[in-house]
């Protein structure tokens, strides 16, 4: 069989994939997500604060003026979901994104001379004053931070909602918590 008949066979629709990550006893988690569209410039943000059992402490979407890429739709997410986290919860906090640049460029100890940099510093700074971890997570255990900010950038609004999330990204919740991929 040459190079040109061979055929890629696709992973079974059932697989199993990891599900959301819940922090551990005493820590809360946060999990943000940027949604950006380049050829519109429309953008938004989303976070969801959790507890060690799931439960949803706050969610959040925000509707982003002036944004310039995605990753500043990240990290805007990160920086907004953490100003709300430290108002909601005094335990020490799991950041869980799913954009691995934005993971690197917190987890280094370096002056960060990017465009980024003064936001970087700041969630650096926020982040001293308590305990935290940053967790690169993978996209299908990011669902309901993903949806919020697509809502956030499509509706051109912002909102948030305490101890539930809207109706809309329920099931995410629960997809988030479940190992079996629905794709």
């Amino acid at each position: 069989m040459t190079v040109d008949e061979q055929v890629a066979i696709p992973a079974p629709i059932s697989a199993k994939r990891a599900p959301w990550p819940k922090p551990p006893l005493g820590w809360v988690a946060l999990s943000t997500d940027g949604s950006f569209v380049k050829e519109t410039g429309l953008a938004g943000s989303g976070m969801v604060l959790r507890d060690s059992e799931g439960e949803v402490i706050f969610s959040a979407y925000r509707y982003l003026f002036n944004c310039k890429d995605a990753l500043e739709a990240e990290i805007s997410a990160i920086l907004e979901g953490l100003s709300m986290s430290i108002q909601r919860s005094e335990l020490p906090i799991v950041i869980q994104s799913d954009n691995a640049t934005v993971v690197a460029a917190l987890t280094d100890d370096s002056l960060d001379r990017s465009a980024y940099g003064h936001l970087m510093l700041e969630i650096k700074k926020t982040l001293d004053s308590r305990g935290f971890i940053l967790l690169k997570i993978e996209h299908h255990q990011n669902r309901v931070a993903h949806s919020l900010a697509s809502i956030g950038r499509s509706g051109g609004s912002t909102a948030c909602w305490l101890r539930r999330v809207p109706d809309i990204v329920t099931h995410d919740v629960l997809a988030d918590c479940n190992s079996v991929s629905e794709e």
